[in-house]
């Protein structure tokens, strides 16, 4: 009984060893191009040629081609026209990507999906056709087209139109692609989303109009609007997505009260932002969210946040101080990590609460060490330490020499832990220094 065992386990291993393993997907080659074969249909993964007007073929090895694969016409700069085959549904990420030469393109009923950055930086592009058929676009598909002002969706289209030549839904509430050619944008009234990369890399906008009927401006839609120096945000809008306006030229930044949450790096890299308002409605500022403004050099944090996120003034360069609220219960790590300018954190609480803050240790040796000014009041711009005079450091209630010395020594580092540092900025114009002992002998001598 053991020898039939033995010899049917044998006989099972050794069929199993016959089978051949049939590919799932195969590459094949016919002339110019290179194909990937997955259940009898063609993809298109490169082309070698150098003809300036192709014909993507309807069958390619016998096989309908169905797709155009990432990357496969990548930095083709001979390229001026394409004309794609009629089985084509699908045209993925970077497929054309850098074809600089690339004038006029029209996209046929039969194709569905556009993938990200499809046709990102075709410079030359001008005339842009979309059929009857797509239903599907992803972000940067005509970011940095800086010749592309205008894009033209047939009518009969079921999922988008176009208003002023910018891509949205059919229902006209969501902003969907904006050609890479616009120098200026007015949203139009009746818009309610700037949909997930809608302007991202339109590197030409210097100036855009958003109506007040919007109320989300969504992931990475500003992204990269690098001319962007200027925004209004309306007081509509309630969301900011991560990354919604990642490395533009914004100078200045107003957020509505209407906004509760800062996302992720959604200011990241706005390196000529020198001014930020943050509402009180603000409970939360993201992770990274203000990354390497190297320009910024104060923050005023509204009362009401509750949580610093990690990294979110990270490389802030230029940051010379800070308004904490008492709201602020937790900062996460590396918050302020490389502010190396950082010297004063104005903290609208009293020490005992500021030691209850949970401050990861990561990175924050900065923010812990700086000169910390507890009790402060940011509406009134002074110090609110028992009602406490601006100047008077020795709390005699009196404005005289003593107090003088005490702000000397506290601005050298030396102090008897009877002086009242709140009381140091003695002109409230957020910092303590020299200028603030002049301004105090001045007001003692007059």
């Amino acid at each position: 009984m053991k020898k039939r065992l033995l010899a049917a386990t044998l006989a099972a291993l050794i069929a199993l060893t016959a089978i051949v393993v049939v590919p799932v997907s195969a590459f094949e080659q016919s002339g110019d191009w290179v194909y990937e074969l997955q259940g009898g249909k063609a993809s298109i993964i490169s082309y070698s040629g150098s003809e300036t007007d192709v014909l993507i073929p309807n069958t390619i090895g016998g096989s309908p081609v169905i797709s155009i694969g990432s990357q496969a016409f990548y930095n083709c700069t001979t390229l001026e026209s394409v004309t794609f085959g009629d089985n084509v549904t699908t045209i993925y990420e970077g497929a054309f990507s850098k074809c600089s030469s690339l004038k006029t393109l029209t996209i046929p009923d039969n194709v569905k999906i556009l993938d990200y950055a499809a046709f990102l930086n075709c410079t030359a592009l001008t005339t842009l056709n979309i059929g009857s058929g797509l239903v599907s676009i992803g972000e940067r598909v005509f970011g940095g087209c800086s010749s592309l002002t205008d894009i033209n969706v047939d009518a009969n289209n079921k999922a988008f139109k176009t208003l002023d030549g910018i891509i949205c839904s059919k229902d006209g509430a969501v902003i969907v692609s904006c050609p890479g050619g616009k120098t200026s944008v007015s949203i139009p009234n009746g818009v309610t989303e700037i949909g997930r990369g809608a302007f991202d890399c339109c590197f030409l906008i210097s100036n855009i109009y958003i109506p007040n009927t919007v109320t989300k401006i969504g992931d990475y839609a500003f992204s990269s609007c690098s001319s962007l120096k200027f925004v209004d945000i309306p007081d509509s809008v309630t969301t900011i997505g991560s990354n919604a306006f990642d490395c533009c030229s914004l100078t200045s930044v107003t957020i509505p009260k209407s906004v509760t949450s800062i996302g992720f790096r959604a200011f990241f890299g706005c390196t000529s932002l020198t001014d930020i308002t943050i509402p009180n409605s603000v409970t939360t500022i993201g992770l990274y969210a203000f990354e390497c403004c190297c320009s910024l050099t104060r923050v005023t944090i509204p009362e009401g946040v509750m949580n610093i996120g990690s990294c979110a003034f990270l490389n802030c360069t230029s940051l010379e101080s800070v308004m904490i609220p008492d709201s602020v219960t937790s900062i996460g790590g590396s918050a302020f990590n490389q502010c190396t300018s950082l010297q004063t954190v104005y903290y609208g609480g009293s020490e005992e609460a500021w030691n209850k803050i949970i401050i990861e240790d990561e990175g924050n040796a900065l923010l812990k060490y700086a000169d910390i000014i507890f009790n402060y009041d940011a509406e009134t711009n002074v110090p609110g330490d028992g009602g406490n005079t601006p100047g008077d450091l020795t709390g005699d209630n009196t404005l005289n020499a003593q107090d003088v010395i005490a702000l000397l020594n506290l601005l050298v580092g030396y102090t008897d832990g009877g002086v009242i540092a709140a009381a140091a900025d003695f002109n409230g114009d957020g910092k303590t220094n020299a200028r603030d002992v002049i301004d105090l002998m001045l007001a003692i001598i007059a």
